[in-house]
Order: C-alpha cells, then structure tokens, then sequence
C-alpha cells in the first residue's frame, strides 16, 4: 500500500470499499463510486491502492475479521464443542441471509482469487489466505468436537466438508436460490459429518 494519503484518508477509502462490496458484487463496482462513497478523489485512492484490486482486497480482509468477532462475540466458549460448531454456523447464516452479497465467499475473496487480471502477486496471496483463516477457524471447532469423542473421523475430512456445506449455501443466498433458518442451516451442515464419520 502507498504511503502518499494520511491514514484517516486510507481508512475512508477501505470503509467505503467494504460497505460498497455488502451492499453488490465486486465486479459491478467502480473507483469512482468508491471515491464518491468516501468523500476522496479517484487519484487518492490510487495513492492509497495500488490498483482496485488491492483495496478489494484489502476491504474482504477488513470484512472477515469483522465477521469472525461478531461470531466469535456470540460463542459460549462453556458449551460443548458440536454446541458450539452449531451455534457458530448458525451464525454465520444469519450473517449470509443479512447481507448476501457481503458475506459471499468472505466479501469478494473468491472473484478476487480467481480473476484473471490480478496484477499483483502479494494480492492473490492476501486473499487466498482469507480462505485458509476461514477455514482454520472451522476446523479448530471441529477438531474439538472430535477431541471431546462427539465427532469420529478425520478432522480434516470433516472440516473440507463443512467448508463444502457453508460456502456452497452462501453462494445459493446470493443467488436467491435458497433461504434457511440459521438453526436449519446449522442442523443440515452438521447431520451430515456424522454420515462422514469413518469414512475414509
């Protein structure tokens, strides 16, 4: 990232990124409407960014860490880890069916990895490594499940699945393809790990 704005003015522009990427998709967005959404010139958000494509980045970085304290605020870290697996993907459905576009595929992360025109480096690896803490944080819950013997089976097996179930869901929610109950969603994510358990 430049150093040529203040850091107030870099935040403003990351803001208006991340409010802009919940509210349609990264593609459909332009510098310029950022720009007027922060209150800056297009040339300040070039100083700031190196290109559109980093300040995605940056603002899916900024949204995920967002998301992951509101669920990680709501957790009784008292219960029972299958509790509270269930209750941290719950969760993160009411996030999703709140605001579809915003929550899929972690705020732009997955057009970000897989478009064609990423001109740097360092771009691709920050939002790659969005995937990976997601997942982290998901399979540290179900490795504890497994641990505490309410799970059997691979954790990683188990948490590729889980990884399956969820972002395979938020993307039907941007669609408008499908809309459950966090607590139905939670149920249908989870019913299914113990069909997994010794399986492979």
């Amino acid at each position: 990232m430049a150093e040529t704005v203040s850091a107030e003015t870099s935040r403003r522009i990351l803001d208006a990124a991340a409010l802009l990427l919940g509210e349609r998709p990264m593609r459909s967005l332009q510098v310029q409407e950022i720009a007027v959404q922060a209150g800056v010139s297009t040339s300040a958000i070039y100083k700031a960014y190196a290109n559109k494509y980093e300040l995605f980045a940056y603002a899916a970085e900024s949204v995920l860490a967002d998301q992951v304290h509101r669920v990680a605020e709501a957790v009784d870290e008292t219960a029972p880890p299958l509790d509270i697996l269930r209750g941290v993907l719950a969760d993160f459905c009411e996030l999703a069916r709140g605001h579809p576009y915003a929550a899929s595929y972690v705020f732009a992360a997955i057009p970000l990895v897989h478009h064609d025109d990423i001109p740097d480096d360092d771009v691709l690896r920050r939002t790659t490594a969005l995937g990976r803490r997601a997942r982290e944080r998901l399979g540290g819950r179900i490795t504890a499940a497994v641990d505490r013997g309410e799970l059997t089976g691979d954790p990683d097996r188990l948490t590729d699945y889980a990884m399956i179930a969820t972002f395979g869901y938020v993307g039907l929610v941007s669609a408008g393809a499908i809309d459950l109950e966090p607590a139905t969603f939670a149920a249908m994510t989870v019913t299914p790990l113990r069909a997994l358990e010794g399986d492979g």
